[in-house]
């Protein structure tokens, strides 16, 4: 996205020619690609890169939780770094598409069902919004896997699906966004309590004590990533401080919750969102689930349990 980078920098910026509708976007050309490249020429040079002399005066880089070193998917980049950077996106509309698919059509038995859900899990606003990044697309895209493997391990009690739960967090985890992690262990953990509960032979012991050592077995496993990351972030100003507005003044608002119903019609021009980084204040999840959502709850809600 050049528009990014000459709409805000020397010597291209010419101010007013080119107006950002999300200048939030610009990370993907002064962060994401260039920590990627960073990675990409050291692994060519059989190191892992611990530490990036370019930023600042030095910066610990795997210890940054979005440098994503131990992301396997970045296998892709041994086809070339702009090749890689390509495949690299395509792979999230391409799995969250999959994954969304097998979920939605698992637990309702119709494909047509199936193709709906996953196209509106993987067009929706925020993955869309997110797709430049190559981050936090990659850490939702295993929200509908992880939700497919606990039905399935509560539905057979066969530990291959515990064990793919585990790996499916593993992977969410090295993506690096943990607050969207947070959200998907609340999700996985109330699912699978509400999910084994509805069938008769409702076991604790059977039913969720094996999907949480899955989960601990996923945490397990990104530990050589969580643990850097940890230590890195104590030692960071927002680490070392414990003021509120540090952290409040990035969360959402109340009001702005009822986004996720209101389509941006206008443009941030109009509605004076220039301001503040749009994808973190607006989740517009799209016309499509909107109207499905409001017409299985109408048509649905007693008929079927997963609309409940």
């Amino acid at each position: 996205p050049l528009d990014l980078l000459v709409a805000s920098y020397k010597p291209w910026y010419s101010p007013g020619t080119i107006l950002l509708k999300n200048p939030y976007m610009q990370a993907t050309v002064t962060q994401m690609f260039p920590w990627k490249h960073y990675l990409f020429t050291s692994f060519q040079e059989g190191v892992i890169p611990f530490w990036n002399p370019y930023q600042f005066g030095g910066a610990p880089f795997m210890g940054n939780l979005k440098s994503m070193v131990f992301y396997p998917l970045h296998i892709v980049y041994l086809l070339g770094e702009i090749r890689g950077w390509h495949l690299f996106l395509m792979l999230q509309l391409f799995l969250s598409l999959s994954f969304s698919y097998l979920f939605v059509k698992e637990i309702t038995k119709s494909a047509l069902a199936g193709i709906f859900s996953s196209l509106a899990f993987t067009f929706n606003s925020l993955m869309i919004g997110v797709l430049y990044f190559g981050s936090e697309g990659h850490v939702l895209l295993w929200v509908p896997l992880l939700l497919w493997s606990a039905k399935k391990y509560i539905d057979s009690k066969r530990w291959l699906y515990v064990s793919l739960l585990s790996g499916a967090l593993a992977m969410s985890i090295l993506a690096g966004q943990l607050q969207y992690v947070v959200y998907e262990c609340l999700m996985i953990g109330v699912f699978s309590l509400w999910y084994a509960q509805e069938n008769k032979s409702f076991s604790f012991t059977k039913d969720i004590i094996p999907i949480g050592v899955g989960m601990f077995f996923g945490l397990l496993v990104s530990a050589v990533q969580i643990i850097p990351s940890i230590s890195v972030f104590l030692h960071s100003y927002r680490g070392a401080t414990d003021s509120h507005i540090v952290f409040s003044r990035g969360l959402l608002q109340w009001w702005q919750v009822f986004r996720l119903a209101s389509q941006d019609l206008f443009g941030n021009p109009a509605t004076k969102d220039l301001l503040v980084g749009y994808i973190e204040t607006s989740g517009y999840f799209g016309l499509i689930p909107l109207f499905f959502s409001v017409f299985a709850m109408v048509f649905y809600w007693k008929k079927n349990v997963f609309v409940r």
